[in-house]
């Protein structure tokens, strides 16, 4: 068995790129990565695909957006 091993090592990210991934993410956040999502993609077996989303979008946003952001709560 080989182990990886990083040569370059990664590079540190500053005080305000540290700030910035502190920050909430946006219901427009949400919605822009659910448009670009390919249509047909789903994060696992028993998901919904991203065109329900897309789609649906107008009935589904309000309880989706708070889903995204109780789970970025709550791993945190």
């Amino acid at each position: 068995m080989s182990h990886f091993v990083f040569k370059a090592g990664f590079s540190q990210l500053t005080e305000e790129e540290m700030d910035i991934l502190k920050l909430d993410v946006s219901n427009h956040e949400i919605h822009v990565v659910i448009k670009h999502m390919g249509a047909f993609k789903a994060p696992g077996k028993d998901s919904f695909q991203a065109i329900f989303y897309q789609s649906q979008w107008k009935h589904v946003d309000e309880s989706f957006c708070k889903l995204v952001f109780n789970n970025f709560r709550d791993h945190s």
